[in-house]
């Protein structure tokens, strides 16, 4: 059963990643196929350091550039670098509870110490922004949880 209507399917949404951690670059590449194979494209992806006020410009010029959706990986968990849900919280008009929610039961599925991120979800005008970890193997299991859902609200905000 499809949630969305046959116009919503074929929406295409510009993605961009910001990696404050190491990630391979065949992983990336298989993240940004997944994502392609559901129409949504990574136009582009940076790397910022977890110092609080780079990544809070990196990611403020991301949203001026008016990507749909940006997603951070890495720099969610309880170390003192651990930065980045305060640099998100910092800067978005919205958060997006039940989308955390449905990461976390993502994440609790995959093992007890996947609990402990603190990663959010929000809006910054009309681009949503995720905070997910930098574990590959449950990047892929997130996305496929969250993929379906986010298509839906990305066209609700692009339409409205």
């Amino acid at each position: 059963m499809s949630y969305f209507k046959s116009n919503e399917t074929t929406m295409i949404h510009s993605i961009a990643l910001v990696l404050t951690a190491d990630m391979e670059e065949d992983d990336l590449n298989e993240l940004k196929g997944l994502m392609k194979e559901d129409g949504l494209i990574v136009k582009k992806t940076v790397r910022v350091s977890r110092d609080i006020e780079f990544f809070k410009e990196a990611l403020f010029c991301l949203f001026m550039e008016g990507y749909s959706l940006v997603l951070t990986f890495g720099g969610i968990g309880m170390e003192s670098d651990d930065i980045v849900p305060e640099a998100t919280g910092a800067l978005i008009d919205k958060r997006l509870p039940a989308l955390e929610g449905a990461i976390m039961y993502s994440l609790m599925e995959k093992g007890a110490y996947s609990i402990l991120n603190r990663g959010i979800c929000g809006i910054f005008h009309s681009t949503v922004v995720i905070n997910l970890p930098n574990k590959q193997y449950v990047i892929k299991e997130i996305l496929n949880t969250i993929i379906p859902l986010l298509k839906q609200g990305l066209y609700n905000i692009n339409k409205g």
